[in-house]
């Protein structure tokens, strides 16, 4: 009797700690279990976050391109940010900034963050970021650039200085922001339908005469893309004999044709400048960027100085006068920066992003 209590007795002793082995060990597989539970309801939270944050960032980017301010990416110079902040519902915070990287080029950068909510433990959530990279193209209206004078009817020139060559630092570096980096090129000096000549013209590159085909194509391109810049720019009636209002620079002023401006006083416009019909010039005007006119020229009275590009319809074929007081450089950026007041944005059809 004796010798069975005692076996029952060990029975009991080993039982005990089978049971503590037991149940140490399904307390180890659960806590292992409730920690890769947790590791996966984690990732899953910061995927999700981290995709919230793509889409806020790339809603951002859509914004600034939906209320894209022409006339203030053009006067803001290359390389320089503009900087917009916004925040959403969910503690998102976004930061836009959009900087010209060329005459008619943009980029546009995004940052989405989302903070942590006051009296929570999420730390993930505070840690959240995301950036969406898009580049942008300008699209202005499409002219026809023949030369640094292009005009689409017959020209008489006189002692008149027009220079097709884009000279590095000729300009004022603060208007002309491409800098070193920058594609060189020069074009004619002028294009015209006829060129005739009362003086000894002053001429730094190619007097081309225009084929009829390349006057179809050109006067076509014209008028719809003038067409289209007046839709852009800021239209404004001009008293004949009166100078062309001042404006902010780089700003894109249409005149409105009134039978014909006749300017007599001292004008100048930085940026584009448009005559919607003749000008006749016997006063002086200064312009740089570029100074579309859709009717005749006549400056055999005037000073026009030009930096940038000149470019004449003259529908009615009338005929162009350009004096011995036309001084016409040409100046691609001047020109590229003149049009971004009156160009929209086109995206890129890729876009990239960073995911600190």
């Amino acid at each position: 009797m004796n010798q069975r209590l005692r076996r029952g007795r060990s029975r009991r002793g080993m039982l005990l700690p089978l049971v503590l082995v037991a149940m140490l060990l399904v307390f180890s597989i659960a806590a292992s279990l409730h920690q890769v539970a947790w590791r996966a309801s984690r990732g899953a939270h910061s995927q999700w976050d981290a995709q919230r944050g793509t889409y806020m960032a790339d809603a951002a980017v859509v914004r600034a391109i939906a209320g894209w301010r022409a006339d203030s990416a053009a006067a803001t110079p290359i390389g320089t940010p503009r900087v917009n902040d916004a925040s959403a519902a969910g503690g998102w915070r976004t930061r836009t900034t959009t900087m010209r990287t060329g005459p008619l080029r943009a980029v546009i950068l995004s940052v989405a963050r989302r903070d942590r909510a006051a009296g929570t433990a999420d730390v993930d959530a505070a840690r959240t970021k995301r950036v969406v990279v898009r580049v942008v193209s300008l699209s202005p209206p499409t002219l026809p650039f023949l030369g640094a004078a292009t005009l689409l009817g017959p020209v008489t020139v006189g002692a008149s200085l027009v220079d097709g060559r884009d000279v590095l630092g000729r300009y004022d570096a603060a208007r002309d922001d491409c800098g070193p980096r920058r594609d060189t090129t020069s074009i004619a000096a002028i294009s015209a339908q006829s060129i005739a000549t009362m003086g000894a013209p002053r001429l730094q590159g190619a007097a081309l005469v225009a084929s009829p085909a390349q006057l179809i194509s050109a006067r076509a391109q014209f008028d719809s893309g003038f067409a289209l810049l007046q839709a852009r720019a800021t239209t404004i009636p001009l008293t004949p004999g009166s100078a062309v209002p001042p404006y902010p620079e780089w700003r894109a002023v249409v005149i409105r044709d009134t039978g014909g401006v006749t300017l007599s006083g001292a004008s100048t416009h930085v940026g584009l400048l448009a005559f919607d019909g003749d000008l006749t010039l016997r006063g002086t005007l200064e312009v740089e960027g570029l100074l579309l006119i859709r009717g005749a020229l006549n400056a055999s009275q005037g000073a026009l100085t030009v930096r940038g590009a000149l470019m004449v319809r003259d529908p009615a074929v009338r005929g162009s006068t350009m004096g011995d007081g036309v001084d016409a450089r040409y100046a691609p950026c001047l020109v590229g920066r003149a049009l971004a007041a009156v160009a929209v944005p086109r995206p890129a059809r890729f876009s990239l992003w960073n995911s600190p």
